[in-house]
């Protein structure tokens, strides 16, 4: 810690909380401090620096070291004034389109490698300004198969993804996922920007009672999406919650009247990423050749 300035607080997590410094070593050089202080699975600070000294993309964000100190593991990192949630209120279609495709590059790098970031979401989605490059963050849960885990294939934890982004799987206590989890939360992160005031597009309840409920989310699912039929969803029976809630027949709604600023080439994208069955969303990297994110 002694090769860094005082620490300026930012932001606190369930994990780890995060300040503002500088370099003592390079002179106007500001940094930010992660300081993980409850490693509890499935975060893991070490792993999360391993798997970013591993990675190199113009929209992943790059560690600069990792070390222990007396307050905790500490990742240090470039620092950036918000996040694409902080400046979504005034971010234009324009700059919309261009940070959902920069997001979309990071997820389809990272599922080329298998790695499952798990957390998708506008707050970890680093930005110093709104035309800036968009950086993704906080890897603290996600899963890489290659290194040495507690989670094994098959047995993964389903406490991860945040509120209105988590996929529906997860609700059921799904445990043998893949890449997929991310496709869930892109298509809910792209559409929180074409809602009505760029809410969220599915209710966790967390906005009123400041906890997150998964019977609350999945009622929101329902009466947007329409309940889910096993004939569409067959891996559903799979799940070990699955057949403890028997959920009340309605149609879903038509993307139109769900989003209706949105244009039929953002519902393409939208649409093909919040499916029920993980095996028919639409992976990234195919995504990426579709016509919203033509010209960018």
């Amino acid at each position: 810690m002694e090769k860094y300035g005082t620490l300026e607080f930012k932001d606190e997590g369930r994990f780890s909380t995060i300040y503002k410094s500088e370099s003592k070593q390079e002179p106007g050089k500001v940094v930010a401090l992660k300081i993980v202080n409850n490693n509890c699975p499935p975060s893991d600070a070490r792993r999360e620096a391993t798997i970013l000294k591993a990675l190199s993309h113009e929209n992943i964000v790059s560690l600069i070291e990792s070390f222990n100190s007396y307050k905790g593991y500490v990742l240090v990192l470039p620092f950036y004034l918000g996040t694409l949630y902080s400046f979504k209120t005034v971010l234009s279609i324009s700059e919309i389109r261009r940070n959902i495709k920069s997001l979309t590059l990071a997820i389809a790098y990272l599922h080329e490698r298998n790695i499952i970031h798990r957390d998708i979401k506008p707050s970890n989605c680093l930005l110093s300004s709104p035309d800036a490059t968009l950086k993704l963050c906080d890897f603290g849960i996600a899963y890489d198969p290659s290194l040495s885990n507690t989670e094994k294939l098959g047995q993964l934890c389903h406490h991860v993804c945040s509120g209105p982004y988590r996929p529906p799987e997860l609700i059921f206590g799904c445990n043998n996922y893949d890449v997929s989890l991310d496709l869930w939360s892109l298509g809910a992160t792209i559409a929180e920007f074409y809602t009505v005031s760029r809410r969220f597009l599915f209710d966790d309840g967390a906005s009123e009672t400041g906890e997150s409920s998964d019977l609350r989310l999945l009622s929101s699912m329902v009466n947007t999406l329409g309940t889910p039929k096993d004939a569409d969803w067959p891996e559903c029976n799979t799940f070990p919650h699955y057949g403890k809630l028997s959920l009340k027949e309605i149609p879903g709604k038509i993307w139109e009247e769900i989003l209706p600023d949105a244009d039929m080439q953002t519902i393409e994208v939208i649409s093909g990423l919040l499916k029920y069955s993980s095996s028919q969303r639409m992976p990234a990297n195919k995504l990426l050749c579709y016509d919203y994110f033509e010209g960018l």
